[in-house]
């Protein structure tokens, strides 16, 4: 009997194990709690169980009414799985530090054991080694989510010279063949002449002089090649002439034995239109400014120059349109008026113009003539109280007055009148009908 009740009592404890639900945090928002241990777990509030499946029971409360019972296991979704009721919660991970990789990092949920990874996000920091010619730089990183340090080889620097020209590399003394750029003008010496390289000065075709025909005293003797004076003109004792020699651009005294010049001097004349010059008599080609500057009479007309007056031969007058009443008749070259305008007679052509104060007829000149103001009929009086006159020579019109003004009677009311006069109508012909129809007094 007592052994039947113990079962009982057994059973019934773990149907209510069964029937507790459970939660992951408690009413003071702590931390989810976690039943699944391995070896001596201990939980909050409870007994310690040692098993295969290490359960949370009894009477363990975490903060007031929370309850931590049953079965409740943290798996690989991240979840609390409580009891019979089926809740899941998410759970809230609290990641510990980061453990860096070659290229990735990663960190796990002290709860759930969630791992969360990621690649490295390089900073630039610093150049650790700065790169030559003959060794590789090296700059250093730092991933600014793990703070692991981390490098990378930079390139070999260029080797270094001091022109495009120098051989040797300046920092590993590398050497290489030169690009020599050679200046195709000569430079030279008193012996020798040569192509420079416009960056180094480098000699290129360096040979003596070339000498050419032998110093005179009219030419001095050159390097054929380089053309370098290489002996001056030979000692030389003028022997000018007495007179002046000239040509276009001056005079001078000339030597005899060679082509020097003494006392060389431009002409000098009195104007510009001066063909001899003053000095030499050096006779120029002189340039007269003629242009249009007529000079006139009746018996022809010539040009004169404007700067010395030097005048062309006369020639005749060209006449133009023979003079008409309105125009006379023009030489076309000078202007000179051969006849004056015609005496022209006004006459009238066509009937009179007329304006609001005149009348006049028209000459076939364009003048107007018989001009005179208008002469006014006594007017007639039109229908709104206006008079209009009337001009008794050329026919012209002029109303005067102030219009009277005429009452129009508006359309609106007169259809209001026509209506109301019908529906007076109708009534009518509708009582008399009503009347007529009746029976009793009013029927005869």
């Amino acid at each position: 009997m007592k052994r039947a009740v113990s079962c009982m009592m057994i059973l019934i404890l773990m149907l209510s194990m069964l029937a507790v639900p459970a939660r992951a945090e408690d009413q003071t928002g702590s931390d989810p709690v976690t039943s699944v241990t391995d070896n001596d777990n201990t939980t909050p509030g409870g007994d310690s169980t040692t098993g295969g499946d290490s359960t949370t029971g009894g009477d363990s409360t975490t903060g007031g009414d929370s309850t931590t019972g049953g079965d409740s296991t943290t798996g690989g979704d991240n979840t609390t799985e409580g009891g019979s009721s089926g809740e899941t919660q998410p759970c809230t991970h609290t990641y510990g530090s980061w453990t860096p990789g070659e290229t990735t990092h990663s960190r796990k949920c002290s709860k759930c054991g969630h791992e969360e990874s990621g690649n490295h996000a390089w900073v630039f920091v610093k150049e650790v080694l700065a790169p030559t010619c003959t060794e590789y730089g090296i700059k250093g990183y730092v991933c600014s989510v793990c703070n692991t340090e981390g490098v990378e080889a930079v390139e070999k620097a260029p080797h270094t010279y001091d022109n495009v020209c120098d051989k040797d590399c300046n920092v590993c003394k590398a050497v290489r063949e030169p690009e020599h750029k050679f200046s195709t003008q000569w430079s030279k010496n008193s012996t020798k002449h040569w192509h420079p390289c416009v960056y180094c000065g480098e000699k290129s075709g360096i040979a003596d002089h070339y000498p050419g025909p032998a110093a005179t005293e009219e030419q001095a003797q050159y390097c054929l090649t380089c053309g370098l004076m290489m002996m001056p003109k030979k000692s030389h004792t003028h022997e000018y002439a007495d007179e002046l020699t000239c040509d276009a651009t001056g005079h001078w005294y000339a030597c005899s034995g060679c082509e020097e010049k003494k006392d060389f001097a431009e002409h000098s004349y009195d104007d510009l239109c001066d063909p001899d010059c003053n000095t030499c008599g050096y006779t120029s080609d002189t340039a007269h400014s003629f242009d249009d500057n007529w000079q006139c009479d009746a018996a022809g007309h010539w040009a004169a120059c404007a700067i010395c007056g030097e005048t062309k031969p006369a020639q005749p007058h060209v006449p133009g349109p023979a003079a008409t009443d309105t125009q006379a008749q023009l030489c076309t070259l000078c202007g000179y008026e051969l006849a004056p305008s015609l005496i022209h007679v006004h006459k009238a052509e066509g009937g009179w113009q007329k304006d609001s104060l005149r009348h006049y007829h028209l000459c076939s000149c364009g003048e107007g003539i018989d001009s005179e103001g208008h002469i006014w009929d006594e007017g007639v009086e039109n229908e709104d109280t206006t008079i209009t006159y009337a001009c008794t020579v050329c026919g012209a019109e002029m109303t005067e007055g102030e219009p009277r003004q005429q009452f129009e009677f508006p359309v609106w009311i007169l259809f209001m009148i026509i209506a109301i006069v019908c529906g007076a109508a109708a009534l009518a012909l509708i009582l008399f009908m009503v009347i007529k129809n009746k029976p009793g007094k009013y029927k005869r």
